[in-house]
Protein backbone atom coordinates (compact mmCIF):
# COMPACT_ATOMS: atom_id res chain seq x y z
CA UNK A 1 0.00 0.00 0.00
CA UNK A 2 1.23 3.85 -0.48
CA UNK A 3 2.87 5.14 1.85
CA UNK A 4 2.09 8.84 2.35
CA UNK A 5 3.37 11.85 4.19
CA UNK A 6 3.18 12.99 7.39
CA UNK A 7 2.80 16.63 6.33
CA UNK A 8 -1.43 17.12 6.09
CA UNK A 9 -1.79 19.29 3.58
CA UNK A 10 0.52 16.90 1.45
CA UNK A 11 -1.08 13.81 2.37
CA UNK A 12 -4.56 16.11 1.37
CA UNK A 13 -3.72 17.43 -1.88
CA UNK A 14 -2.60 13.47 -3.05
CA UNK A 15 -5.52 12.32 -2.16
CA UNK A 16 -8.07 14.82 -3.29
CA UNK A 17 -5.85 14.67 -6.86
CA UNK A 18 -5.76 10.84 -6.79
CA UNK A 19 -9.87 11.36 -5.96
CA UNK A 20 -10.48 13.26 -9.33
CA UNK A 21 -8.19 11.11 -10.93
CA UNK A 22 -10.24 8.38 -10.17
CA UNK A 23 -13.90 10.07 -10.67
CA UNK A 24 -12.29 10.53 -14.53
CA UNK A 25 -11.71 7.16 -15.18
CA UNK A 26 -14.25 6.41 -17.41
CA UNK A 27 -15.07 2.82 -19.34
CA UNK A 28 -14.13 1.07 -21.51
CA UNK A 29 -10.85 3.39 -22.59
CA UNK A 30 -10.03 4.02 -18.46
CA UNK A 31 -6.91 5.99 -18.23
CA UNK A 32 -3.67 4.60 -19.81
CA UNK A 33 -1.17 6.12 -18.14
CA UNK A 34 -2.03 4.59 -14.41
CA UNK A 35 -0.03 2.21 -12.94
CA UNK A 36 -2.72 0.04 -12.30
CA UNK A 37 -4.96 -0.21 -15.56
CA UNK A 38 -3.86 -3.32 -18.23
CA UNK A 39 -4.95 -3.92 -21.53
CA UNK A 40 -7.87 -6.12 -21.62
CA UNK A 41 -8.13 -6.12 -25.43
CA UNK A 42 -8.69 -3.48 -28.37
CA UNK A 43 -10.18 0.08 -26.78
CA UNK A 44 -10.66 -2.69 -23.77
CA UNK A 45 -9.12 -1.56 -20.33
CA UNK A 46 -9.47 -2.92 -17.05
CA UNK A 47 -7.73 -2.79 -12.64
CA UNK A 48 -8.90 -3.88 -9.66
CA UNK A 49 -10.02 -0.33 -8.62
CA UNK A 50 -6.85 0.40 -6.48
CA UNK A 51 -7.43 3.63 -6.24
CA UNK A 52 -10.38 3.27 -4.69
CA UNK A 53 -8.53 1.01 -1.92
CA UNK A 54 -6.08 3.57 -1.33
CA UNK A 55 -8.64 6.36 -1.33
CA UNK A 56 -11.00 4.13 1.62
CA UNK A 57 -7.60 3.43 3.49
CA UNK A 58 -6.91 7.06 3.68
CA UNK A 59 -10.29 7.91 4.49
CA UNK A 60 -9.99 10.43 1.39
CA UNK A 61 -12.08 13.52 0.98
CA UNK A 62 -15.09 13.58 -1.22
CA UNK A 63 -15.10 15.40 -4.17
CA UNK A 64 -16.48 18.77 -4.51
CA UNK A 65 -17.89 20.59 -7.12
CA UNK A 66 -18.74 24.62 -8.01
CA UNK A 67 -22.20 26.03 -8.47
CA UNK A 68 -22.32 29.84 -9.38
CA UNK A 69 -25.58 31.36 -9.85
CA UNK A 70 -26.16 35.23 -10.37
CA UNK A 71 -23.17 35.52 -8.90
CA UNK A 72 -23.71 33.29 -6.17
CA UNK A 73 -21.04 30.73 -5.60
CA UNK A 74 -21.57 27.52 -3.54
CA UNK A 75 -19.35 24.45 -3.08
CA UNK A 76 -21.02 20.98 -2.64
CA UNK A 77 -19.79 17.45 -2.17
CA UNK A 78 -19.96 14.97 -4.66
CA UNK A 79 -20.54 11.54 -4.65
CA UNK A 80 -18.39 9.38 -5.31
CA UNK A 81 -18.12 7.03 -8.26
CA UNK A 82 -18.82 3.66 -7.59
CA UNK A 83 -16.61 0.53 -8.69
CA UNK A 84 -17.26 -0.73 -11.58
CA UNK A 85 -16.05 -3.85 -11.30
CA UNK A 86 -17.50 -6.48 -13.97
CA UNK A 87 -20.79 -8.35 -12.78
CA UNK A 88 -21.35 -11.98 -13.66
CA UNK A 89 -24.18 -12.88 -15.76
CA UNK A 90 -25.10 -15.86 -12.95
CA UNK A 91 -26.48 -14.49 -9.47
CA UNK A 92 -24.75 -14.93 -6.76
CA UNK A 93 -25.78 -18.35 -4.33
CA UNK A 94 -23.74 -18.45 -1.30
CA UNK A 95 -24.30 -22.39 -0.84
CA UNK A 96 -23.67 -22.72 -4.56
CA UNK A 97 -20.48 -21.13 -4.20
CA UNK A 98 -19.56 -23.71 -0.84
CA UNK A 99 -20.90 -26.83 -2.46
CA UNK A 100 -18.58 -25.75 -5.57
CA UNK A 101 -15.33 -25.29 -3.27
CA UNK A 102 -15.82 -28.11 -0.84
CA UNK A 103 -14.41 -30.80 -3.05
CA UNK A 104 -11.36 -29.03 -2.77
CA UNK A 105 -9.01 -28.78 0.47
CA UNK A 106 -10.09 -26.23 2.61
CA UNK A 107 -6.81 -24.14 1.88
CA UNK A 108 -8.18 -23.22 -1.58
CA UNK A 109 -11.49 -22.47 -0.85
CA UNK A 110 -12.63 -18.78 -1.03
CA UNK A 111 -13.24 -16.71 2.11
CA UNK A 112 -17.28 -16.76 1.38
CA UNK A 113 -16.96 -20.72 1.18
CA UNK A 114 -14.82 -20.50 4.67
CA UNK A 115 -17.54 -18.43 5.89
CA UNK A 116 -20.44 -21.23 5.15
CA UNK A 117 -18.34 -24.11 5.94
CA UNK A 118 -18.15 -22.91 9.90
CA UNK A 119 -21.90 -22.27 9.78
CA UNK A 120 -22.07 -26.00 8.42
CA UNK A 121 -20.26 -27.42 10.94
CA UNK A 122 -21.10 -25.07 14.00
CA UNK A 123 -25.12 -25.54 13.15
CA UNK A 124 -25.04 -29.40 12.93
CA UNK A 125 -25.42 -31.16 16.16
CA UNK A 126 -21.83 -32.95 16.46
CA UNK A 127 -21.32 -36.91 16.58
CA UNK A 128 -21.19 -38.86 19.63
CA UNK A 129 -18.67 -41.22 18.24
CA UNK A 130 -15.39 -39.86 20.23
CA UNK A 131 -13.04 -40.63 16.82
CA UNK A 132 -16.07 -38.73 14.96
CA UNK A 133 -15.85 -35.69 17.63
CA UNK A 134 -12.33 -35.34 16.88
CA UNK A 135 -12.54 -34.98 13.26
CA UNK A 136 -15.10 -32.43 13.68
CA UNK A 137 -13.28 -29.90 15.73
CA UNK A 138 -10.15 -30.32 13.47
CA UNK A 139 -12.11 -29.42 10.63
CA UNK A 140 -13.52 -26.26 12.42
CA UNK A 141 -9.84 -25.52 13.82
CA UNK A 142 -8.69 -25.51 10.43
CA UNK A 143 -10.87 -23.25 9.18
CA UNK A 144 -10.70 -21.13 11.62
CA UNK A 145 -6.96 -20.67 11.03
CA UNK A 146 -7.49 -20.03 7.32
CA UNK A 147 -9.84 -17.03 8.33
CA UNK A 148 -6.66 -15.86 10.26
CA UNK A 149 -4.82 -16.03 6.98
CA UNK A 150 -7.23 -13.88 5.17
CA UNK A 151 -7.31 -11.17 7.33
CA UNK A 152 -9.70 -11.27 9.50
CA UNK A 153 -9.98 -11.73 13.13
CA UNK A 154 -11.83 -14.53 14.18
CA UNK A 155 -12.50 -13.20 17.91
CA UNK A 156 -13.84 -10.41 16.69
CA UNK A 157 -15.19 -10.46 13.21
CA UNK A 158 -16.61 -13.92 13.01
CA UNK A 159 -16.78 -15.48 16.40
CA UNK A 160 -19.82 -13.44 17.53
CA UNK A 161 -21.82 -14.10 14.56
CA UNK A 162 -21.27 -18.07 15.20
CA UNK A 163 -22.79 -17.25 18.45
CA UNK A 164 -26.03 -16.16 17.18
CA UNK A 165 -26.39 -18.85 14.25
CA UNK A 166 -25.90 -21.47 16.83
CA UNK A 167 -28.83 -20.63 19.26
CA UNK A 168 -31.50 -21.91 16.73
CA UNK A 169 -30.34 -25.68 16.10
CA UNK A 170 -29.12 -25.64 19.78
CA UNK A 171 -32.52 -24.69 20.96
CA UNK A 172 -34.25 -26.94 18.60
CA UNK A 173 -32.70 -29.74 19.94
CA UNK A 174 -33.49 -28.68 23.50
CA UNK A 175 -37.19 -28.10 22.61
CA UNK A 176 -36.96 -32.08 22.12
CA UNK A 177 -37.14 -33.02 25.67
CA UNK A 178 -40.80 -32.24 26.50
CA UNK A 179 -39.97 -31.38 30.08
CA UNK A 180 -37.95 -28.65 28.89
CA UNK A 181 -40.19 -27.97 26.06
CA UNK A 182 -42.70 -26.65 29.04
CA UNK A 183 -40.80 -23.51 29.89
CA UNK A 184 -39.64 -21.26 26.54
CA UNK A 185 -38.80 -18.55 27.39
CA UNK A 186 -36.63 -19.93 30.27
CA UNK A 187 -35.07 -22.00 27.78
CA UNK A 188 -34.50 -19.47 25.44
CA UNK A 189 -32.60 -16.88 27.74
CA UNK A 190 -30.78 -19.35 28.90
CA UNK A 191 -29.58 -20.73 25.37
CA UNK A 192 -28.95 -17.15 24.64
CA UNK A 193 -26.61 -16.80 27.77
CA UNK A 194 -24.76 -19.97 26.70
CA UNK A 195 -23.96 -18.44 23.77
CA UNK A 196 -22.71 -15.54 24.85
CA UNK A 197 -20.76 -16.77 27.50
CA UNK A 198 -19.10 -20.14 26.20
CA UNK A 199 -15.18 -20.63 24.73
CA UNK A 200 -15.41 -21.97 21.17
CA UNK A 201 -14.71 -25.24 21.84
CA UNK A 202 -17.71 -25.48 24.45
CA UNK A 203 -19.97 -23.93 21.91
CA UNK A 204 -18.68 -26.16 18.64
CA UNK A 205 -19.48 -28.98 21.09
CA UNK A 206 -22.83 -27.79 22.05
CA UNK A 207 -21.79 -28.69 25.68
CA UNK A 208 -25.26 -26.94 27.30
CA UNK A 209 -27.02 -27.90 30.43
CA UNK A 210 -30.29 -27.03 31.96
CA UNK A 211 -30.62 -24.75 34.31
CA UNK A 212 -27.50 -22.56 33.77
CA UNK A 213 -27.11 -21.85 37.67
CA UNK A 214 -23.72 -20.31 37.71
CA UNK A 215 -24.12 -18.35 34.47
CA UNK A 216 -25.03 -14.79 34.38
CA UNK A 217 -27.93 -13.89 32.20
CA UNK A 218 -27.82 -12.25 29.20
CA UNK A 219 -30.92 -11.36 27.74
CA UNK A 220 -29.83 -9.55 24.58
CA UNK A 221 -28.52 -11.69 21.31
CA UNK A 222 -24.48 -11.39 20.96
CA UNK A 223 -23.74 -8.43 19.14
CA UNK A 224 -21.45 -9.19 16.15
CA UNK A 225 -18.35 -5.80 15.50
CA UNK A 226 -20.04 -4.27 12.40
CA UNK A 227 -17.34 -5.12 9.87
CA UNK A 228 -17.54 -8.71 10.88
CA UNK A 229 -21.50 -8.20 10.05
CA UNK A 230 -21.07 -7.10 6.93
CA UNK A 231 -18.36 -9.48 5.29
CA UNK A 232 -20.75 -12.39 7.81
CA UNK A 233 -23.66 -11.13 6.05
CA UNK A 234 -21.89 -10.19 1.94
CA UNK A 235 -20.40 -13.43 1.69
CA UNK A 236 -23.43 -16.40 3.55
CA UNK A 237 -26.41 -14.25 2.56
CA UNK A 238 -27.16 -15.24 -0.67
CA UNK A 239 -30.00 -12.15 -0.67
CA UNK A 240 -29.16 -8.24 0.47
CA UNK A 241 -33.21 -8.36 1.63
CA UNK A 242 -31.61 -10.33 4.38
CA UNK A 243 -28.50 -8.01 5.09
CA UNK A 244 -28.38 -5.94 8.20
CA UNK A 245 -28.72 -2.13 7.79
CA UNK A 246 -25.57 -1.70 8.56
CA UNK A 247 -23.96 -4.09 6.42
CA UNK A 248 -25.71 -2.20 3.55
CA UNK A 249 -23.85 0.83 4.52
CA UNK A 250 -20.58 -0.55 4.58
CA UNK A 251 -21.32 -2.13 1.23
CA UNK A 252 -22.19 1.23 -0.24
CA UNK A 253 -19.28 2.73 1.65
CA UNK A 254 -16.97 0.27 0.08
CA UNK A 255 -18.26 0.03 -3.65
CA UNK A 256 -17.72 4.26 -3.77
CA UNK A 257 -13.87 3.62 -2.00
CA UNK A 258 -15.02 4.80 1.59
CA UNK A 259 -14.98 1.87 3.68
CA UNK A 260 -11.95 -0.75 3.41
CA UNK A 261 -11.99 -4.43 3.61
CA UNK A 262 -10.68 -6.83 6.16
CA UNK A 263 -9.55 -9.14 3.76
CA UNK A 264 -7.77 -9.19 0.46
CA UNK A 265 -9.16 -7.32 -2.39
CA UNK A 266 -9.44 -10.85 -4.31
CA UNK A 267 -11.89 -12.40 -1.88
CA UNK A 268 -14.32 -9.61 -2.19
CA UNK A 269 -14.76 -10.31 -6.19
CA UNK A 270 -16.26 -13.61 -5.28
CA UNK A 271 -19.40 -11.28 -4.93
CA UNK A 272 -19.56 -8.45 -6.94
CA UNK A 273 -22.78 -5.98 -5.64
CA UNK A 274 -23.90 -3.45 -8.56
CA UNK A 275 -24.63 0.26 -6.84
CA UNK A 276 -27.93 -0.09 -8.39
CA UNK A 277 -29.16 -3.25 -7.12
CA UNK A 278 -27.77 -2.45 -3.66
CA UNK A 279 -29.66 1.29 -3.95
CA UNK A 280 -33.06 -0.12 -4.45
CA UNK A 281 -32.73 -2.28 -1.24
CA UNK A 282 -31.75 0.72 0.80
CA UNK A 283 -34.42 2.45 -1.14
CA UNK A 284 -37.40 0.53 0.27
CA UNK A 285 -35.71 -0.07 3.57
CA UNK A 286 -35.78 3.18 3.83
CA UNK A 287 -39.08 3.75 2.71
CA UNK A 288 -40.33 0.96 5.31
CA UNK A 289 -38.76 2.37 8.54
CA UNK A 290 -38.90 -0.45 10.09
CA UNK A 291 -35.51 -2.06 11.92
CA UNK A 292 -35.25 -5.78 10.05
CA UNK A 293 -34.91 -8.58 11.75
CA UNK A 294 -31.99 -11.05 10.99
CA UNK A 295 -33.27 -14.13 8.71
CA UNK A 296 -31.27 -16.61 10.54
CA UNK A 297 -34.02 -19.17 9.57
CA UNK A 298 -32.82 -18.83 5.80
CA UNK A 299 -29.64 -20.64 7.40
CA UNK A 300 -31.51 -23.92 8.57
CA UNK A 301 -34.61 -24.23 5.08
CA UNK A 302 -31.91 -26.98 3.53
CA UNK A 303 -31.24 -28.99 6.98
CA UNK A 304 -35.18 -28.61 7.16
CA UNK A 305 -35.49 -29.96 3.59
CA UNK A 306 -33.23 -32.51 4.45
CA UNK A 307 -35.80 -33.64 7.87
CA UNK A 308 -38.90 -33.42 5.60
CA UNK A 309 -37.41 -35.43 2.80
CA UNK A 310 -36.78 -37.90 5.50
CA UNK A 311 -40.06 -37.69 6.95
CA UNK A 312 -39.15 -36.33 9.97
CA UNK A 313 -41.32 -33.47 9.71
CA UNK A 314 -41.44 -32.97 13.38
CA UNK A 315 -37.85 -32.29 13.39
CA UNK A 316 -38.14 -29.70 11.02
CA UNK A 317 -41.15 -28.15 12.80
CA UNK A 318 -38.90 -27.98 16.17
CA UNK A 319 -36.17 -26.10 13.94
CA UNK A 320 -38.40 -23.59 12.68
CA UNK A 321 -40.94 -23.50 16.35
CA UNK A 322 -36.92 -22.36 17.88
CA UNK A 323 -36.40 -19.54 14.80
CA UNK A 324 -39.72 -18.09 15.61
CA UNK A 325 -38.87 -17.91 19.32
CA UNK A 326 -35.62 -16.07 18.55
CA UNK A 327 -36.96 -14.00 15.47
CA UNK A 328 -40.37 -13.29 16.67
CA UNK A 329 -40.88 -10.84 13.96
CA UNK A 330 -39.31 -12.94 11.11
CA UNK A 331 -42.14 -13.92 8.51
CA UNK A 332 -39.72 -16.24 6.59
CA UNK A 333 -39.57 -18.33 10.03
CA UNK A 334 -43.67 -18.25 10.41
CA UNK A 335 -44.06 -19.44 6.96
CA UNK A 336 -41.53 -21.89 6.78
CA UNK A 337 -43.00 -23.39 10.21
CA UNK A 338 -46.50 -23.17 8.99
CA UNK A 339 -45.29 -25.27 5.50
CA UNK A 340 -43.68 -27.96 7.74
CA UNK A 341 -47.10 -27.94 9.71
CA UNK A 342 -49.13 -28.37 6.95
CA UNK A 343 -49.12 -32.38 6.16
CA UNK A 344 -50.11 -33.20 9.65
CA UNK A 345 -51.94 -30.33 11.47
CA UNK A 346 -53.31 -27.97 8.48
CA UNK A 347 -55.45 -25.47 11.01
CA UNK A 348 -51.97 -24.41 12.75
CA UNK A 349 -50.36 -24.26 9.55
CA UNK A 350 -52.48 -21.62 8.47
CA UNK A 351 -52.53 -19.48 11.82
CA UNK A 352 -48.75 -19.23 11.11
CA UNK A 353 -49.42 -18.39 7.33
CA UNK A 354 -51.98 -15.43 8.24
CA UNK A 355 -48.85 -14.10 10.86
CA UNK A 356 -46.34 -14.09 8.34
CA UNK A 357 -48.21 -11.72 6.09
CA UNK A 358 -48.73 -9.29 9.35
CA UNK A 359 -44.81 -8.89 9.45
CA UNK A 360 -42.76 -7.04 7.01
CA UNK A 361 -39.48 -8.53 6.63
CA UNK A 362 -39.07 -9.55 2.84
CA UNK A 363 -41.48 -12.00 3.01
CA UNK A 364 -42.57 -13.04 -0.42
CA UNK A 365 -46.22 -12.89 -0.14
CA UNK A 366 -47.15 -15.30 -2.97
CA UNK A 367 -45.09 -18.34 -1.46
CA UNK A 368 -47.42 -17.16 1.83
CA UNK A 369 -50.39 -17.24 -0.06
CA UNK A 370 -49.71 -20.48 -2.51
CA UNK A 371 -49.37 -22.47 0.80
CA UNK A 372 -52.22 -20.80 1.98
CA UNK A 373 -54.48 -21.74 -1.26
CA UNK A 374 -53.26 -25.23 -0.39
CA UNK A 375 -54.07 -25.55 3.39
CA UNK A 376 -57.69 -24.30 2.78
CA UNK A 377 -58.21 -27.10 0.01
CA UNK A 378 -57.01 -29.95 2.72
CA UNK A 379 -59.63 -28.09 5.36
CA UNK A 380 -62.23 -28.75 2.76
CA UNK A 381 -62.55 -25.03 2.00
CA UNK A 382 -62.52 -25.05 -1.70
CA UNK A 383 -64.39 -21.97 -2.78
CA UNK A 384 -61.87 -19.90 -0.40
CA UNK A 385 -59.00 -21.61 -1.70
CA UNK A 386 -60.33 -20.88 -4.69
CA UNK A 387 -60.55 -17.15 -4.52
CA UNK A 388 -57.84 -16.76 -3.01
CA UNK A 389 -55.91 -18.28 -5.65
CA UNK A 390 -57.29 -16.51 -8.48
CA UNK A 391 -56.98 -13.42 -6.49
CA UNK A 392 -52.92 -14.43 -6.48
CA UNK A 393 -52.77 -15.15 -10.23
CA UNK A 394 -54.34 -12.01 -11.41
CA UNK A 395 -52.28 -9.53 -8.69
CA UNK A 396 -49.00 -10.93 -9.08
CA UNK A 397 -46.20 -11.70 -11.85
CA UNK A 398 -46.03 -15.43 -10.75
CA UNK A 399 -42.90 -15.71 -12.96
CA UNK A 400 -38.83 -15.27 -11.15
CA UNK A 401 -35.83 -17.01 -11.47
CA UNK A 402 -36.54 -18.60 -7.93
CA UNK A 403 -36.38 -21.90 -7.04
CA UNK A 404 -39.14 -22.99 -4.20
CA UNK A 405 -39.57 -26.32 -2.54
CA UNK A 406 -43.33 -26.72 -2.22
CA UNK A 407 -45.80 -29.75 -1.36
CA UNK A 408 -46.72 -31.77 -4.00
CA UNK A 409 -50.69 -31.46 -4.36
CA UNK A 410 -51.37 -34.10 -6.35
CA UNK A 411 -50.24 -36.62 -3.54
CA UNK A 412 -51.31 -34.29 -0.48
CA UNK A 413 -55.01 -34.39 -1.65
CA UNK A 414 -55.30 -37.37 -3.91
CA UNK A 415 -53.47 -40.08 -1.32
CA UNK A 416 -52.41 -37.12 1.86
CA UNK A 417 -48.96 -38.28 1.31
CA UNK A 418 -46.40 -35.33 1.52
CA UNK A 419 -43.90 -35.46 -0.98
CA UNK A 420 -41.47 -32.41 -1.56
CA UNK A 421 -41.01 -30.74 -4.86
CA UNK A 422 -38.78 -28.27 -6.57
CA UNK A 423 -41.07 -25.46 -8.50
CA UNK A 424 -39.41 -23.26 -10.65
CA UNK A 425 -42.64 -21.51 -11.82
CA UNK A 426 -45.01 -20.73 -8.69
CA UNK A 427 -47.41 -19.20 -11.42
CA UNK A 428 -47.94 -22.05 -13.00
CA UNK A 429 -48.13 -24.33 -9.70
CA UNK A 430 -50.97 -22.02 -9.05
CA UNK A 431 -52.65 -22.48 -11.54
CA UNK A 432 -52.33 -26.26 -11.69
CA UNK A 433 -53.58 -26.67 -8.41
CA UNK A 434 -56.41 -24.10 -8.70
CA UNK A 435 -57.49 -26.76 -11.68
CA UNK A 436 -56.91 -29.45 -9.20
CA UNK A 437 -59.61 -28.12 -6.54
CA UNK A 438 -61.90 -26.93 -8.94
CA UNK A 439 -62.39 -30.73 -10.25
CA UNK A 440 -62.45 -32.32 -7.04
CA UNK A 441 -64.64 -32.92 -4.49
CA UNK A 442 -63.90 -32.40 -1.01
CA UNK A 443 -65.91 -33.47 2.21
CA UNK A 444 -65.92 -30.62 4.79
CA UNK A 445 -63.27 -30.71 7.13
CA UNK A 446 -60.93 -32.83 5.30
Amino acid sequence: MVELSDDPREREIFLRALRYYSDSCEPPELIAECPFSVDQGPGQRGCGEECLDILATYNAPSATEEIIDDGISVVRIVRPRARRSRLSNKPYDAREVYLTDKAKPPQWWSLASVLQGLIEEISTEPPSESDLIIERQERLHELVRIVGERGLDFAVHILPCLRNIIIVPVLAKLLKNQAIANNLSYIRIHTISWANSVSFDELIDWKISIPIDSMETHQGLPTPDAIGQWIFDRFTRTYLDDWTTESLRKEWDYIHGQETTPCPSNEMLIRVVSEEELSKVMADRLARSEQRVSALADSFIMRAIEFLKKRRRDDAVLLFKAATLKEPKSAKAYNNLGFCLLPDNPNLALQHFEKALTLVDGIDKRLVNTNRILTLAILGRPASAIDLGNSVLSADKMSGQFIYWLWDYNSLINDNIAQLIRCTDLGEYVRGLVEKISNKSFPPGK
